[in-house]
């Protein structure tokens, strides 16, 4: 794995809707995070193998329509990837995805629809205050304010 320019954390976001996805994007770059996206689980597989900068985080649709489901997905990046995050974004209710994805380590559940600020304090606070490096002109908001 080679090292990143920047100290900012660095994401995957696997949606594979497009319009949710280029929200989620926007919205997280205001905050200081470099996502890198894949609108399938097989895309996701693929990004990941041929990275070399690595991620601090995954965030992943727990349904992604045809193809893999995000739980497959998140099954097959726990066995090639290094300890990460990852995080299932979801309109279900987290019981639901509890019950899909229950037998995976160490994941964390945010529902769909999470204003940029807060989705990216939930991302901050699993990667750790020492990862929160705000860059000059940030706001409170982007610069990770917590949010009750």
């Amino acid at each position: 794995m080679t090292s990143r320019n920047s100290s900012a954390p660095r994401i995957l976001l696997v949606e594979d809707q497009v319009l949710i996805a280029m929200c989620e994007e926007k919205a997280l770059a205001k905050c200081g995070i470099e996502t890198v996206a894949a609108r399938s689980g097989e895309e996701a597989l693929r990004v990941v193998g041929e990275d070399r900068a690595g991620f601090d985080a995954i965030l992943l649709d727990i349904d992604l329509g045809k193809g893999m489901d995000g739980v497959a997905v998140a099954e097959e990046l726990r066995r090639i990837l290094p300890p990460t995050p990852i995080f299932f974004l979801s309109s279900a209710p987290e019981s639901e995805v509890a019950r899909k994805a229950g037998h995976l380590d160490d994941w964390l559940y945010l529902p769909k629809g999470f204003e940029g600020a807060r989705l990216a304090n939930k991302i901050f606070e699993a990667l750790g205050p020492e990862r929160r490096k705000p860059r000059a002109g940030e706001g409170e908001e982007a610069a990770g304010a917590t949010v009750p």
